[in-house]
């Protein structure tokens, strides 16, 4: 057989330039490969993934969707569905997917962690944490989830438990810039605030362009009363991204104050 008639060589090229972040010539190799062997549920889910990295979410359903047509047990399918779905903010037809999953691996760390990101989204707090707490249990030195439970007890004022966490991940990986950023918040909101500098400064040493380290400082310098200070930390993350209204808004409170 020669190589422009086998799909497999296809495949192969095509997940190489993938893992190189070439996205849309993969898709070219792919469409080859299909054009040879329309129903190559390997190709398709390889294809469903690179349009997924491209943000093309509703092609990648599409494609997942043939592949658990050809096969229905086909785990790693229906869970990128899930994921892609929840990207489009469709939440209920996400937890769909993760249920699915776990009807066949019941121990999957990362079906119960994206169920509870969708739970949440959609306001079942609760839900959402036992579905972090079960992959805590299961995997407890995984720092996404840690951060994640971190995160959301945060966001209900929990925040003397929200350290727990990041402190929990920070021990597995001490430069996890959005783990120090966050616990940073969580400090801030508890008016520890050296302690906050400390986190936030260490995050900007490791990344000087973290934007929620940065948002962080300048909230920390406004509350210290070092309002020029707070404002020129507004001014990197508006150089960053000049849409951040958040930078925006609290750099306008400090210079309203000042006037």
């Amino acid at each position: 057989m020669k190589i422009d008639d086998d799909p497999d060589m296809f495949n192969m090229e095509g997940m190489k330039l993938a893992k190189l972040g070439n996205y849309d010539d993969a898709i070219l190799c792919y469409d080859k490969a299909l054009e040879l062997d329309p129903k190559n549920v390997y190709v398709l889910y390889n294809k469903g993934n690179a349009l997924r990295m491209l943000g093309k979410d509703n092609e990648a359903i599409a494609y997942y969707d043939k592949v658990i047509e050809l096969d229905p047990l086909n785990v790693d399918a229906i869970y990128n569905k899930g994921n892609a779905l929840n990207r489009l903010g469709k939440h209920e037809d996400a937890i769909l997917c993760y249920d699915k999953m776990l009807e066949f691996e019941r121990r999957s760390v990362d079906a119960l962690t994206n169920k509870g990101n969708s739970l949440i989204a959609l306001g079942r707090y609760e839900d959402g944490k036992l579905c972090y707490d079960k992959a805590i249990e299961l995997d407890p030195k995984n720092v996404d989830v840690l951060y994640n439970m971190g995160t959301l007890l945060q966001h209900h004022d929990e925040f003397e438990d929200s350290l727990l966490y990041h402190d929990k991940a920070l021990e597995l990986d001490p430069n996890n810039v959005d783990v120090l950023a966050n616990k940073a918040s969580a400090l801030i909101n508890l008016e520890k605030y050296d302690d906050a500098m400390i986190c936030l400064d260490k995050a900007l040493e490791l990344n000087p362009k973290t934007i929620a380290a940065l948002y962080n400082k300048a909230l920390v310098l406004k509350k210290l009363g070092k309002g020029d200070d707070a404002v020129s930390y507004c001014d990197k993350i508006l150089e960053i991204d000049p849409s951040d209204t958040l930078a925006l808004q609290l750099e306008l409170s400090i210079m309203n104050k000042n006037m």
